[in-house]
């Protein structure tokens, strides 16, 4: 009909008279006056008026705010007495905050507090997360949606949302102040790219929108400069404990040709080498495509194809440091600078790396190969973890460590490069037999790499991957596949793709992927008949076949970034495995991922550790395990879960934490300089076994019992050139490395 009314619709009128309810109620319990509610047009009939307009606007503009209107006629005379003025004020403050207390439950307040969404600087290919944040404040639940976009306006790309576009708060049994998040994503396109863009959200219990722009800019993908320093010094002669090795120096010579032939293309690469000395062998230079033909690649294997140890070399890391960091400061045209610090013993000879630690402001990334007391790796450890690097320690090696240091030098590079490990098994293949290994890879994968190491450099292993939906990439078939690379050089091959790889009907990204190795018949015969001079690796693979490591790694928006945490370096200390899970930069919780650290003590005892989150929603995952035990702890931290959209994930870091007796003892430095004790040691036997102080008939006497003693002096000579390891937290005089001349039959075991 044609009556004169307002017009509310049925669940907004609701609550404005809800809201005005409270106020009479609040207002009644001061002194139980009782003021009516009614609509305002029963008292003045208008049209028009400003309540009328603040109310209704929205209904003809969306982003205009719904704002409820009201008129309060207080007291029952127009001028009251004061005496009864002061009361109705108290009557109107109370109706006023009981309104107040209301409104805040009934419709929370909503603020916006990102006017902008900006993607700055993202590399090409890469995606990564901004979000659209509320601010809530009241106890009722909060729904936001996105009702339009996100969308591109001008420029290339698209923006997309994570992980839905929606963001709901639920109610609370208190007024709180809390955050709603909307989540926007962006990927790389190519560099130099700019978008703009926006994206309409609303708040669904009140019916406000807002328009929120966008703005992203892509730049080309971050490059690294990397310096190998390969300690030469002459314990680098010491048995290696593999098999087919007879040094550590021949496992440094096939685990470092790894780095070199794995490195990405457009990275930069040097080498030093080190004894008492450092010496430039490779200036930073930029790798190319990864083949034969790249200079880079070429120098860097030639040189360690000619790396030798300095059998009189002692130990001057601090040397190496400093070197590296002086070939890596002019090298222009990368993003980051890193090291990566090979040795087998702890410094005996200056420069130490206490007197140049302060100078240095490159990752560092460190390799000790040998146990903790043969090391004492308490200046490396300070080094490397203050760098954003870290130390892996080998321990002692046996048979089953061949791909130990290869692996090392594998994670390392993925940390310098921003990749992350998705998996490291091992393995033995016969022939005849097939492994089909599974990884998994999702939509946050945006690159992967699948590495195959072998313990020959023939190609005993063919090696091929299986896509999700069961087509097979040979290296045959590479040629015929954009952004799909294999290359093979000594003693590993790989896969490298940009993801999705264009195969199949959709191409091939998402899902379970596999690895799939045979044994090529005639190389495994051709590689058994070089093994004449190893008979027990022989029959060690005829038993249980070739040896091989896979190693999977992917350049992703879900990382995982590891450190071994410690309290002490001595025994009893507190080891502490600590895991940060984010994806696009966004914390991973354990209601989506679960994680563990396997570990192994010196002793060959192992166990596994639940990881726990420090906090909820942190994506910090920490685990504690005790070290009474002298010498290398080795831990492997595995973490499986979901992604945003609920695809699967893995994730693997390998880690080593080390004690030793006299661990905290402070490190040595160029005023502390224990090859002076070394120095003085061998100068009073220089004096007292020299021909001035023995006299010929003395001499005569002692060859007589079996003592050469030229041979004597000529062993004192040589081990007095390279200062002898102390022994693990004392100070003794090393008298059992000066006596090990008796296994030359030099001393007669009677004189002894």
């Amino acid at each position: 009909g044609d009556a004169y009314g307002e017009y509310v619709p049925g669940s907004e009128l609701t609550e404005i008279v809800s809201l005005a309810n409270a106020f009479h109620d609040a207002l009644q319990a001061v002194r139980g006056k009782n003021y009516s509610v009614s609509p305002a047009y029963s008292l003045y009939p208008t049209t028009g008026a400003n309540d009328d307009y603040a109310y209704s606007r929205h209904f003809v503009n969306s982003a205009a705010s719904n704002i409820y209107s009201y008129t309060i006629e207080f007291g029952t005379e127009f001028h009251p007495p004061w005496a009864e003025m002061e009361l109705v004020v108290a009557d109107v403050t109370a109706g006023i905050l009981g309104f107040c207390l209301k409104a805040i439950d009934q419709s929370p307040s909503v603020a916006l507090d990102t006017s902008s969404v900006t993607f700055n600087d993202v590399p090409e290919l890469e995606t990564t997360a901004r979000a659209v944040v509320f601010t809530v404040i009241g106890l009722q639940a909060a729904t936001f949606q996105i009702v339009s976009g996100p969308s591109v306006t001008s420029g290339p790309g698209s923006f997309g949302t994570l992980p839905s576009p929606t963001a709901a708060l639920p109610a609370v049994g208190s007024i709180e102040t809390r955050q709603a998040r909307l989540w926007i994503s962006f990927t790389g396109t190519s560099a130099g790219d700019i978008a703009q863009g926006e994206v309409t959200v609303r708040h669904v219990e009140s019916g406000q929108q807002w328009v929120v722009p966008i703005s992203a800019n892509t730049i080309e993908r971050s490059t690294v400069a990397v310096v190998l320093a390969l300690d030469q010094s002459g314990s680098m002669l010491s048995a290696s404990g593999l098999s087919g090795f007879a040094n550590r120096g021949q496992v440094l010579k096939f685990a470092a040709p790894v780095f070199v032939n794995v490195l990405q293309e457009h990275n930069g690469l040097g080498i030093v080498s080190f004894d008492q000395d450092a010496y430039v062998n490779m200036a930073v230079a930029t790798a190319g495509t990864p083949t034969a033909f790249d200079p880079t690649r070429a120098t860097a294997l030639g040189v360690i194809g000619a790396y030798a140890p300095n059998p009189a070399g002692s130990t001057a890391i601090g040397d190496a440091v400093e070197a590296a960091h002086n070939i890596l400061v002019p090298a222009t045209g990368f993003d980051q600078r890193a090291m990566v610090v090979f040795t087998d013993g702890f410094e005996t000879d200056s420069k130490y790396i206490a007197d140049v630690a302060g100078q240095i402001d490159d990752r560092v990334f460190a390799i000790g190969l040998g146990t903790a007391d043969q090391i004492q790796p308490t200046a490396l450890t300070a080094l490397t973890n203050g760098s954003g690097g870290y130390l892996l320690l080998t321990g002692s090696i046996g048979p089953e460590d061949l791909f130990l240091l290869s692996k090392y030098y594998l994670q390392i590079l993925a940390g310098a490069t921003n990749m992350d490990v998705v998996l490291d098994p091992e393995g033995n293949i016969q022939p005849g037999q097939k492994h089909r290994i599974p990884f998994n890879l999702n939509e946050a994968d945006i690159a992967a790499t699948v590495i195959l190491l072998g313990q020959t450099d023939l190609p005993v292993i063919e090696f091929a991957i299986e896509t999700p939906d069961g087509n097979l990439i040979t290296p045959a078939a590479t040629a015929a596949l954009a952004g799909v690379d294999y290359i093979t050089a000594a003693g590993v091959s790989y896969y490298r793709m940009t993801l999705p790889v264009p195969i199949g009907a959709a191409g091939a990204r998402v899902g379970t992927w596999h690895a799939v190795l045979t044994v090529n018949p005639v190389y495994y015969k051709r590689y058994l008949s070089t093994l004449d001079k190893y008979p027990d690796l022989a029959k060690k693979i005829l038993a249980h076949g070739v040896s091989y490591s896979l190693n999977v790694q992917s350049y992703s928006g879900i990382r995982l970034q590891a450190q071994m945490l410690q309290d002490s370096l001595q025994p009893g200390a507190l080891l502490t495995v600590r895991g940060v899970l984010t994806e696009y930069g966004l914390a991973i919780g354990a209601d989506r991922v679960q994680v563990r650290a396997e570990y192994e003590r010196p002793d060959g005892t192992a166990g596994v550790l639940a990881m726990m989150e420090t906090d909820p929603g942190s994506g910090i995952y920490t685990a504690p395990l005790a070290a009474p035990l002298p010498g290398v702890y080795r831990f492997r931290l595995l973490a499986q879960g979901k992604s945003m959209r609920a695809r699967p994930f893995s994730r693997e870091h390998l880690l080593t934490g080390a004690v030793w007796r006299g661990g905290d003892q402070p490190p040595p430095n160029s005023k502390d300089d224990p090859g002076g004790t070394y120095d003085s040691l061998c100068q009073l036997l220089l004096c007292l076994l020299g021909e001035k102080t023995l006299t010929p008939t003395f001499e005569k006497y002692l060859a007589e019992y079996g003592v050469n003693l030229g041979a004597l002096r000529e062993c004192l000579k040589t081990r007095c050139r390279q200062p002898p390891r102390l022994p693990s937290g004392v100070g003794e005089i090393p008298w059992v490395d000066f006596l090990a001349c008796q296994s030359a039959r030099k001393i007669d075991p009677l004189l002894e």
